[in-house]
């Protein structure tokens, strides 16, 4: 009995202690266990939040590409408006510049029975020559600097129709044109220097129009004759130049332009003689000059300058309007304008010249 005491106080004691040691491990279990799930649910609140921010982000970034794409959109739009508005303004630009080309050419298929009609119809349309071209020339130096830049630029056809071949001559001695040429405010004490300058300008002009005559095959002008050039030209101009004049007395001045001109022509005259022959002609002296224009043609481009002065306004119009293009349409036209008025011409010569035997 007390060995059998003995033996059951040892496996009570042992029962206790793996009990204790059960309850230790499943204390010690449940410890970790509550730390796990702590941490657990802290990851879980990280995650929460993270998904939360990336959302959010996502968000915002879907929103700005929408507002990207809208501003993108919108541009397009204005764009194609622009490019609408573009087009819509230019086919308005080309149906004025045929309505005035197909006003001009109407006249000129009419055979310019009325030059002064012509002339004042044709300066109507400058407005609508003006949006084709956009080099209007507002007066005298401005005409003066494009003929010039033409008659250098000019190597296979040159066509020439104004009052004089001595271009710029008289306008040399126009107070206002002076200081014009020169750019900037020119005392009078400085003008005798500035009006030197241009007369020397005007005389290169000369020659080189003289050269031209010979060395351009299609070469052509129409203009005054000589003995007419003191009435029809110089006295109108010498008398809107009142107060303007500048170095020289009218009378004497009026004797030597028109020794200038004659020589010129004569010049003139003399280098077309020596030039080639074929489609070259002589000059055409005009009873009536209708309006003045230089035509000329390059290695590449065809281009005009065209001013409105003419016999039926000389005397009233003071600034001179005028414009040059390179436009072929234009340019086309104011050729046939050219051809029509010698045609004219001739036609009225031969006449007179049937009715009295005897022709200038």
């Amino acid at each position: 009995m007390t060995l059998l005491a003995e033996h059951s106080g040892d496996y009570v004691a042992t029962c206790v202690s793996v009990f204790v040691g059960a309850l230790v491990t499943f204390l010690v279990a449940k410890w970790q266990l509550k730390k796990s799930g702590r941490e657990l649910r802290t990851v879980s609140t990280q995650l929460v939040t993270q998904s939360r921010e990336l959302h959010f982000t996502f968000e915002k970034g879907t929103k700005a590409i929408g507002a990207q794409t809208k501003m993108i959109e919108l541009s397009n739009q204005q764009l194609l408006q622009q490019l609408d508005t573009f087009k819509q303004e230019a086919g308005t630009m080309l149906t004025k510049l045929d309505t005035a080309v197909e006003l001009v050419r109407t006249e000129s298929r009419e055979g310019l029975e009325n030059l002064g009609e012509f002339s004042r119809r044709l300066g109507e349309q400058i407005v609508n020559i003006e949006e084709s071209t956009r080099k209007l020339l507002n007066d005298f130096p401005d005409i003066f600097n494009k003929a010039e830049k033409l008659v250098r630029e000019s190597t296979r056809r040159l066509w020439v129709m104004n009052f004089t071949p001595c271009f710029g001559r008289i306008h040399a001695y126009n107070a206002d044109y002076i200081r014009t040429f020169a750019k900037g405010t020119v005392s009078d004490n400085d003008l005798r220097s500035h009006h030197r300058t241009l007369t020397a300008r005007v005389a290169e002009f000369v020659s080189m129009l003289t050269t031209k005559s010979e060395t351009i095959e299609d070469f052509r002008m129409a203009t005054v004759h000589p003995d007419d050039f003191g009435h029809v030209f110089v006295d109108p101009v010498l008398a809107k130049m009142e107060g303007l004049l500048f170095g020289d007395n009218k009378e004497h001045l009026r004797d030597s332009l028109c020794s200038d001109e004659r020589e010129c022509v004569n010049a003139i005259q003399r280098r077309l003689a020596n030039g080639a022959s074929g489609k070259r002609q002589g000059i055409v002296f005009l009873d009536k000059v209708p309006l003045q224009m230089f035509i000329g043609a390059g290695d590449e481009t065809e281009q005009c300058v065209v001013f409105f002065l003419g016999t039926d306004n000389i005397q009233v119009q003071n600034a001179v309007k005028g414009f040059s293009t390179a436009y072929p349409q234009l340019v086309g036209l104011f050729k046939s304008v050219f051809e029509s008025t010698i045609a004219h011409h001739q036609r009225k010569v031969d006449a007179n010249s049937s009715r009295s035997g005897v022709g200038r």
